[in-house]
């Protein structure tokens, strides 16, 4: 394969990617709750298929461009999956990310324990979470207050986009 051939590769999942992902931000806003998981299926395979229907009438593909094509829908599975585990993933852990935003969003001032009882009265889980994060580092306790204690942590990476998918997603 040549370079040209490569680059079209990338950009073609790219592009089925980025259509996907705008589609989805439009449907989560509309959507019922319960629906995400089948609706970003749904999503996925109709881009897809849309857009290599597209693109073979657009371009009138040989055999070689086919199989580009082909190389190029693995490529944008490939890029789904990456974004369901790494990006949606994080929702799966969701006490433990809601937990890590509300102390984010308390990084000034810090927050107690009370405090985030208000928001998981769940004892048990909460002490477990927050044992784990401050024996591994991530977070201080200091005059019954929790703090971030690094100065970059995945988990703010996280918390980021968290924030800004729900910003897109108008939850």
């Amino acid at each position: 394969m040549t370079k040209l051939t490569d680059i079209y590769i990338v950009e073609s999942a790219l592009v089925r990617f980025i259509i996907f992902f705008i589609f989805q931000i439009f449907w989560i806003r509309l959507r019922k709750k319960g629906e995400e998981i089948n609706s970003l299926a749904v999503i996925f395979l109709v881009t897809g298929i849309v857009s290599t229907l597209i693109e073979r009438d657009v371009f009138q593909f040989s055999n070689h461009e086919r199989q580009m094509s082909v190389i190029s829908l693995i490529l944008y599975f490939f890029i789904f999956v990456f974004y369901m585990l790494a990006v949606l993933g994080m929702a799966a852990s969701a006490l433990r990310l809601r937990l890590l935003i509300l102390i984010f969003k308390n990084v000034s001032r810090g927050i107690n324990y009370k405090d985030i009882l208000k928001h998981y009265n769940r004892d048990k889980i909460v002490d477990v979470r927050l044992k784990r994060f401050v024996k591994t580092g991530e977070m201080g306790i200091e005059n019954k207050k929790y703090f971030l204690r690094k100065p970059f942590s995945i988990f703010q990476l996280h918390g980021f986009i968290f924030r800004l998918m729900s910003k897109l997603y108008g939850i």
